[in-house]
């Protein structure tokens, strides 16, 4: 038992409509402010302003485990990025 021609077409509607009501509800609860307005409230009177919040930041690289592995790394870095080159760093292509 298959279903219809009305019903696929229903079914299609009612998705879209689910759609649409997200997307809406989405955008509607998007805080926007006005042109000349600020977009975070000034705090109140008795209230301290947050701290500032550091930068987020990468530690560096782990050092290579042996020389061996060093100058491997080295030298596929060093590889030119042409396309014979690119097939040696990958052979799989």
């Amino acid at each position: 038992m298959g279903m219809g021609k009305n019903s696929v077409r229903i079914m299609g509607s009612l998705i879209l409509v689910a759609a649409w009501a997200a997307a809406t509800n989405t955008w509607a609860q998007t805080p926007t402010a006005a042109p000349g307005q600020q977009q975070t409230p000034a705090p109140a009177q008795g209230e301290k302003p947050k701290d500032q919040v550091e930068p987020l930041t990468m530690a560096p690289a782990a050092p290579p485990v042996n020389a061996e592995e060093d100058a491997a790394i080295k030298a596929f870095r060093e590889i030119p990025n042409t396309n014979a080159d690119l097939q040696k760093k990958d052979p799989g292509r």
